[in-house]
């Protein structure tokens, strides 16, 4: 199921049994509310971007490098949920006696996966398996939608700052955002990449020829605490298509295909993954997600 061990079992849920639950993923922040369990989440992680109601509970850090010991404890939580290794988490948690899980999430299938076992812990199984299938479905529906379009060699960038191409981070095969690509109507450039996260270098990238890039920069104005959040704005779009430049034997420079997707949860492995492969195959396949032909770009 690709669910990481836990500190000690969590409680089976009853009426009598009121769980405090601390999410210290946005992903899993997210499926909590969407089964119906957001009045018993009582801390959030600083990187969530939604939903609303869970922008008003208190913030306990972050869940890889600064969560938040002293606030999580003060919290009394009866259970506590990350995705990742989370092994500061893990240490916290048998610390004080805190039912703990950590959730992998790397791919569609453990996604699916997670949303099931997060149902199983909150008592709303039924719930978690109509969700993971109305999950399935909806990216079933893109697949659909742009099976006729011509598979477009991708670039994808990894939420990259401005004015630095040097160090741009993408991904392979393995990752749920090449899935998503997949789905979209594009290939990933570097789908055969030993490592699932891997910082390619500008030689490779030129050598890769990407007809297309995808900037994913998600817009992180709802980040609290040392994340620091921020809009993007015009200004911050410009500056990462401008930064390309430099490289006009790339096809997607030549051709002005760099496009800039915002969607806040463009790198959150959850609900709205739909959402995500749609934004993806938009700008792919402008045509075709308007209505008329498909686009004629070499590179099926």
């Amino acid at each position: 199921m690709g669910v990481g061990g836990a500190a000690s079992a969590p409680p089976t849920p009853t009426s009598a049994t009121k769980q405090r639950i601390v999410s210290l993923a946005p992903s899993i922040t997210e499926i909590l509310f969407a089964l119906g369990v957001g009045g018993s989440v009582v801390g959030v992680s600083d990187y969530c971007a939604g939903p609303p109601a869970a922008l008003r509970l208190p913030r306990v850090g972050g869940y890889f490098v600064n969560p938040n010991a002293e606030r999580i404890v003060s919290l009394h939580p009866t259970l506590l949920l990350t995705a990742g290794a989370g092994e500061r988490l893990r240490r916290l948690a048998g610390a004080e006696g805190i039912p703990f899980h950590a959730l992998t999430m790397d791919s569609l299938t453990q996604v699916d996966a997670a949303i099931v076992e997060v149902g199983r812990w909150v008592g709303r199984g039924a719930a978690a398996r109509r969700l993971a299938a109305r999950l399935d479905r909806g990216l079933a529906a893109v697949r659909r939608r742009y099976a006729a379009t011509p598979t477009l060699p991708t670039l994808l960038s990894l939420s990259r700052p401005p004015g630095r191409l040097a160090g741009l981070m993408t991904c392979n095969r393995a990752s749920f955002l090449s899935e998503l690509l997949e789905i979209a109507g594009g290939r990933n450039c570097f789908a055969d990449a030993p490592y699932r996260y891997l910082t390619p270098g500008l030689e490779r990238i030129v050598a890769a020829a990407p007809a297309v890039i995808l900037e994913l920069a998600p817009d992180t104005r709802t980040w609290a605490g040392k994340a620091h959040g921020r809009p993007v704005t015009d200004l911050l779009r410009r500056r990462l298509i401008a930064d390309w430049a430099p490289l006009p034997t790339i096809p997607a420079v030549a051709h002005h295909r760099i496009h800039v997707l915002t969607h806040p949860d463009l790198l959150v492995p959850s609900i709205h993954l739909p959402e995500v492969a749609e934004a993806m195959a938009r700008a792919l396949h402008p045509q075709a997600a308007a209505g008329g032909a498909a686009p004629s770009e070499a590179g099926r």
